[in-house]
């Protein structure tokens, strides 16, 4: 998008300490006309920083009203939606007030929401946020197709996110996900495959939930602290 806009695309040096910081430091120092980020990550930001930003696009989690609060006070505020598997980016609001909404399908895209009991792919209701698409990948490499979150609708590519949605008049409201996976600055963790890899780790049973933002692990291990 920047490099097709005629835009510099920026990305601060890293000295070795927290990557968020690094943004920030850059930020407050020099300014950015347009960022993407996180909610999480915009959050760690001093107002310094936040001054220094023209338009901040919030994408990767569902944004909140502290955060929206916060970013409409020195920026122009956009709330956009796109898992990796379409493409990026899929749709962008632009509230001027805090909403759920994620906006609606840019070109090339359509929203619709599937019902798992009948099997139906509806433009309109409560249920699974489907996205159809040229822009949609067509699979994951090296994974068979078969019973996968990919599968075609209406004759184009589409991708079944998870995410649980309201569709109305084409805007999508974003309501959840519908199993257990968690964002965490960005960056998606699914709860069952991280308490696996723990389980291995520790050569116990282990158990890992998300509890006021932050994430929890209960284990039955010996001679481990019992905080960390």
């Amino acid at each position: 998008m920047t490099l097709y806009a005629g835009g510099t695309l920026v990305v601060p040096e890293w000295d070795g300490g927290s990557w968020v910081n690094a943004v920030g430091r850059y930020l407050a120092e020099h300014g950015c006309d347009v960022v993407t980020l996180p909610p999480s990550v915009y959050a760690r930001l001093n107002d310094e920083a936040r001054k220094a930003i023209g338009t901040v696009v919030f994408a990767g989690e569902a944004l909140t009203e502290v955060e929206f609060r916060a970013a409409a006070r020195f920026s122009r505020v956009l709330n956009a939606y796109g898992p990796t598997e379409g493409t990026v980016c899929f749709s962008v609001a632009e509230p001027n007030r805090f909403t759920t909404s994620v906006g609606r399908p840019i070109d090339g895209y359509a929203a619709r929401v599937h019902d798992r009991e009948r099997n139906v792919y509806a433009p309109a209701g409560r249920g699974e946020l489907v996205i159809v698409g040229d822009g949609v990948a067509l699979g994951y490499e090296g994974a068979e197709r078969a019973d996968g979150p990919f599968t075609t609708v209406e004759g184009s590519p589409a991708y079944h996110t998870g995410d649980e949605v309201e569709l109305r008049d084409g805007e999508v409201f974003y309501l959840g996900r519908l199993d257990d996976q968690v964002k965490r600055l960005g960056h998606r963790i699914a709860l069952t495959g991280l308490e696996g890899r723990l389980s291995r780790l520790f050569g116990s049973r282990v158990a890992v939930l998300e509890q006021d933002g932050s994430l929890v692990l209960a284990h039955t291990a010996t001679g481990r602290p019992s905080r960390s």
